[in-house]
């Protein structure tokens, strides 16, 4: 055989072998795939510190009507507060007949966990 068939015949074989090769990876296996991206933004990560986000369905004008009709009076301001680890409204009304009154409301249920008067 000459040196020119010789290169030939390796390169084929090198080619054949190479592409035998390819055809033998198992692509299913997950260590091959790439990694599952999470789409989080720096904010997403839990804090204790209270939000003006709701945990549920209660927003922030639900709490201010749930405190102003169980004790009247008139609205002065809400804010995103807790009581006890739990997330609350902080509804703060005037003129109540308990006087200036802060009433906690729940963001999770609704109800009112507490009222301290000032």
């Amino acid at each position: 055989m000459s040196k020119t068939t010789m290169r030939i015949a390796a390169i084929v074989l090198a080619a054949g072998l190479g592409g035998a090769l390819v055809g033998c990876t198992d692509t299913t296996d997950p260590g091959l795939t790439d990694p599952p991206i999470i789409d989080e933004q720096p904010g997403d990560q839990p804090t204790d510190e209270p939000t003006d986000e709701p945990i549920t369905g209660i927003s922030m004008e639900d709490a201010i009507d749930i405190a102003m009709n169980e004790y009247g009076g008139t609205f002065m301001s809400v804010d995103a507060d807790s009581h006890n680890g739990e997330a609350t409204w902080s509804v703060m009304l005037t003129g109540t007949t308990d006087g200036d009154i802060e009433v906690d409301v729940s963001q999770a249920t609704g109800q009112i966990v507490a009222v301290d008067g000032e």
